[in-house]
């Protein structure tokens, strides 16, 4: 009897000099009004904000006995959102470390978070395929969406509407009514797992990433009325009828894809807090950034494109058809940065602006 309980001698007592985990992603937080300085990473059951500029520890949140699967900090990066492996969703002040609020209901980890624009609300998504939104002010549940069938990836806030975006390995994306808690629109654009989505440039595109060197892209705008028919050819419904498509408020266009110089599936996107800024990595030791344009620069480069293409034509003696491109398209929006490369394959990644307009990319 005494040698089949031997391996009850040995319990792990702690950890130790784990500087972030590859299970958690990591985020830029703001601690005693500086932004960009410090870096909040899960650390196997504790949370670690390190201090970029002196290379240390600046606090450290202790955990129990779960690990953090997810971070998530707030638009003004002073309340940080946790996510643990049995589901449960704890929020922390930063100033003074303390717990706000315990919320459970998610059966298995949590995979993914969201806040809204005011930071009143956090979307979770975990592995059970369920999105449940949160009221942070009154500590409790708003509404539980259910619809995906695989593992939801991303979720995020529409702007200012109270409508949520979701990804899952399902291969769709879902447009959720919170009020109603009724999925609206199905967009089903993928052929293998949806690993990540951002909204760009005040939410007028939804990009995606998936299992090939593709990142889609739709053009968000809101629906005019129950008889514009331009709705209902651009739009891609799965499963939905037609009355349930008029309803929709707003309208998903096409509007093509990026190519990324790797072949490798997507890990995750990120942007930065204004929007523009899109960074990609997959399973190889690249980050890849794209810019997205403003509307007024959009159409400058559309405008410089079509006259070098009209002094081409005329070079070559061909005739320039003015009906032809009068529409600014995603080449003229998108403009790719240089690459960074890592010295090993990325787990995560976080974008800030930093004083000047200067772009700070971590990386774990």
């Amino acid at each position: 009897m005494g040698i089949t309980k031997q391996y009850l001698r040995y319990v792990p007592a702690g950890n130790f000099n784990i500087i972030a985990s590859s299970n958690c992603n990591v985020v830029f937080v703001v601690i005693d009004n500086e932004g960009g300085r410090f870096l909040a990473a899960g650390a196997s059951e504790d949370i670690v904000v390190w201090d970029l500029r002196l290379s240390e520890k600046r606090l450290v949140i202790p955990g129990e006995k779960h690990e953090v699967t997810q971070l998530a900090a707030s638009p003004n990066k002073v309340l940080l959102a946790a996510g643990y492996s049995d589901g449960s969703v704890r929020t922390y002040d930063l100033n003074s470390t303390d717990n706000l609020g315990v919320f459970s209901g998610h059966r298995s980890a949590v995979t993914c978070f969201a806040f809204d624009h005011h930071g009143h609300r956090l979307a979770s998504g975990a592995k059970d395929t369920e999105i449940v939104v949160w009221d942070l002010v009154a500590e409790r549940g708003i509404v539980r969406l259910s619809g995906h069938k695989g593992v939801v990836t991303q979720v995020q806030f529409l702007g200012d509407k109270d409508i949520l975006v979701s990804a899952s390995k399902d291969t769709f994306i879902k447009l959720w009514d919170i009020a109603t808690g009724h999925c609206f629109k199905t967009i089903d654009g993928h052929i293998h797992e949806v690993w990540g989505l951002c909204l760009v440039r005040e939410n007028d595109f939804i990009v995606s990433g998936s299992a090939d060197n593709q990142l889609r892209v739709w053009q968000v705008s809101e629906a005019k009325g129950e008889d514009d028919q331009s709705e209902k050819e651009n739009q891609i419904l799965v499963g939905e009828d037609d009355c349930t498509s008029k309803l929709s408020p707003v309208v998903c266009t096409k509007s093509g894809s990026i190519l990324r110089t790797g072949k490798d599936r997507v890990v995750s996107l990120r942007t930065d807090p204004d929007c523009t800024i899109l960074a990609v990595h997959g399973t190889k030791n690249t980050v890849e950034l794209f810019q997205f344009l403003s509307k007024e620069e959009a159409n400058n480069r559309h405008k410089k494109r079509r006259q070098r293409e009209r002094k081409k034509a005329a070079k070559l003696g061909k005739e320039v058809t003015e009906g032809e491109d009068k529409q600014v398209n995603l080449e003229d929006t998108v403009r790719r940065l240089p690459l960074i490369k890592c010295s090993a394959k990325p787990k995560s990644v976080h974008l800030v602006v930093g004083k000047g307009s200067q772009l700070r990319v971590a990386v774990s």
